[in-house]
């Protein structure tokens, strides 16, 4: 709940970003980069992980069921949503002049908190399942990189760079793990 709540809230701090911009292209693009940034978020939390981390909780004996959803649902959940109001704080910043660089702490704002979303749902699935999500944690290395090397790039570009590494990450997941992922959707 939590979780959406914090996207909600990220919803609402790309229309408090936009609320002094000329309806023109310009914010018509930074909208549909920001919500894209949003609806990547949700994907990446609402699709695979959270569906393993379920079952695998239903199917935990009762000594372990406790300790695993604290650690999943506590823990690693502290880094998810500071990564979501991260990434909310960034939009904000390039939303309110998304053709000049986004400042430095805007940058590190948004790298962080892609990072800190990716790497806590690789620390789930290995908590859950013990394997590694090497395709988020690669993306959160290079969104991290991206978004602070990228410092005199327009803001939306490089939101719109950091989201695409974002998709692209679970997207090739998606891609690897569709088996997998039927078979936990069909019990």
């Amino acid at each position: 709940l939590i979780v959406i709540i914090a996207l909600g809230e990220s919803i609402v701090a790309i229309g408090i970003g936009t609320s002094e911009l000329e309806r023109d292209a310009t914010y018509a693009l930074s909208v549909v980069v920001a919500f894209a940034g949003v609806a990547a978020l949700w994907w990446a939390y609402f699709d695979f992980t959270a569906v393993a981390a379920e079952r695998s909780l239903r199917r935990a004996s009762p000594a372990t069921r406790g300790p695993l959803a604290r650690d999943v649902f506590t823990f690693f959940h502290y880094p998810v949503v500071l990564g979501i109001i991260f990434y909310a704080v960034a939009a904000k910043k390039t939303l309110e002049h998304p053709l000049d660089p986004l400042s430095e702490a805007g940058r590190w704002a948004l790298g962080l908190g892609v990072a800190a979303f990716l790497c806590a749902f690789a620390l789930m699935r290995f908590r859950v399942l013990r394997r590694v999500a090497w395709e988020r944690l690669g993306a959160a290395a290079v969104a991290l990189v991206v978004a602070v090397s990228l410092d005199g790039a327009d803001a939306i570009v490089t939101l719109g760079v950091v989201i695409l590494v974002l998709i692209l990450s679970v997207a090739v997941e998606t891609a690897r793990l569709h088996e997998i992922r039927a078979a936990l959707r069909a019990r």
